[in-house]
């Protein structure tokens, strides 16, 4: 085999090596724009910083939604759980009033000594 041979061999090798060096740099940027994307989610500080046409960007956008549409959920859950909690309270106030009435009637019934007539 001459070298020219050899080289000709080695040409797609080598190629082959760049392209998976590349895929995996572009790989390793995307799990970092992902990473970073979740931990500001989870901090509270994600915004929709611009839209274009990546996938990323779609993806930034989605999440954004999703983390709006959360909080508005457990918003309104709580102020359902408010509503309950002030419900309960109020039946509570309105059925111990009563019963404290005939507790205190009963209570003067069997003090007064009342003879039939």
């Amino acid at each position: 085999m001459t070298k020219a041979m050899i080289l000709w061999a080695l040409i797609p090798c080598l190629i082959a090596v760049v392209v998976i060096l590349w895929d995996r740099w572009r790989m390793k940027r995307l799990m970092d724009s992902l990473e970073e994307l979740l931990k500001k989610a989870t901090d509270g500080t994600l915004t929709e910083s611009s839209f274009d046409e990546t996938r990323l960007s779609r993806l930034e956008t989605q999440l954004v939604r999703f983390l709006n549409t959360s909080m508005l959920s457990a918003r309104s859950i709580s102020e359902e759980k408010d509503r309950i909690k002030r419900l309960i309270s109020d039946i509570s106030h309105q059925t111990k009033t009563p019963i404290a009435d005939l507790c205190l009637y009963s209570e003067l019934v069997m003090e007064d000594d009342i003879t039939p007539s």
